[in-house]
């Protein structure tokens, strides 16, 4: 589905959305406008963010070492 299929099928048009959820979603707004402004949010991309962590590495178990091996020994 691409971006503007899913805005079709999901967007609700503010003429249609109900005084209570059009004052929620306000609030909501300024919320996160005060969080952006005291650092509490900063705003970036995940692809931004998984550049700068490095991704985890594998380790190899060493090899187990086969009975003969051990005998040799």
């Amino acid at each position: 589905m691409d971006r503007e299929e899913l805005i079709r099928r999901f967007h609700t048009p503010d003429s249609e959305l109900t005084p209570e959820t059009q004052a929620h979603i306000a609030d909501m707004d300024a919320e996160l406008a005060d969080k952006r402004a005291r650092g509490e949010i900063v705003a970036e991309s995940l692809a931004q963010r998984h550049s700068e962590v490095p991704l985890p590495t594998k380790t190899h178990r060493p090899t187990p070492q086969s009975e003969a091996d051990e005998q040799d020994k």
